[in-house]
């Protein structure tokens, strides 16, 4: 299935089947809990049809792709957020490189390894009581099998209209990323929402790009 088919079926069944509830900002939302979306070898060339078809609505101004993959790439932490993902894989804790000093050395000599981990949450400055701005996107995993480059990303709490579009399109720059450096071709992008949710107010939207049938 293609990366937006898999979206609308995941929008689909969070609706008819999830939780109903209040949310702490008094918002009402139907949940599913450990959602998972896998999509097999997947194609550049459509990885992005999510983004392209939230990004052309006129109700809301969505970030531009440069900015999305920004925050997953930029080297060092930008004043502009609170965190950024690439802040966090180049220079975790101001100590580590996840990328260069430990995932694609350890991948080219060992690929069979199951310890290709990469962590984006940090206990010393999220596990704040009052924090509410903590990354989205855990951690996520790589594995090597029959050639190709696998990636699972679990994600914390994701708005699966507006939230969603942009992770996969993050998750999949970084298996990228990984993949040429690595000489292995891409595989499957799997995500792993511990709280998937869709807010009420998103339901005319939804149904804006998807039809009735949603």
């Amino acid at each position: 299935m293609k990366t937006i088919d898999v979206w609308k079926e995941a929008l689909q069944e969070v609706w008819r089947e999830g939780y109903s509830y209040v949310d702490d900002n008094n918002r009402n939302a139907k949940e599913k809990q450990n959602l998972i979306i896998r999509i097999e070898n997947v194609d550049e060339a459509e990885v992005d049809e999510p983004l392209n078809k939230i990004s052309k609505s006129q109700k809301w101004l969505y970030p531009s792709k440069e900015e999305i993959t920004n925050v997953m790439f930029k080297e060092y932490q930008s004043p502009a957020y609170d965190y950024t993902y690439g802040g966090r894989l180049f220079n975790f804790s101001n100590e580590l490189d996840q990328i260069n000093n430990y995932i694609i050395p350890l991948l080219k000599k060992n690929k069979e390894t199951r310890r290709a981990l990469l962590c984006f949450y940090n206990p010393l400055k999220d596990s704040k009581i009052n924090n509410r701005n903590v990354p989205a996107i855990l951690y996520t995993t790589i594995r090597i099998l029959d050639g190709k480059l696998h990636l699972t990303g679990l994600i914390r709490s994701t708005d699966l209209f507006f939230g969603w579009p942009a992770n996969i399109y993050q998750l999949y720059y970084l298996q990228k990323y990984l993949a040429e450096r690595t000489n292995y071709k891409i595989g499957n992008l799997t995500t792993i929402s511990n709280n998937a949710h869709i807010f009420d107010s998103s339901l005319d939207d939804m149904k804006d790009l998807f039809g009735e049938d949603l």
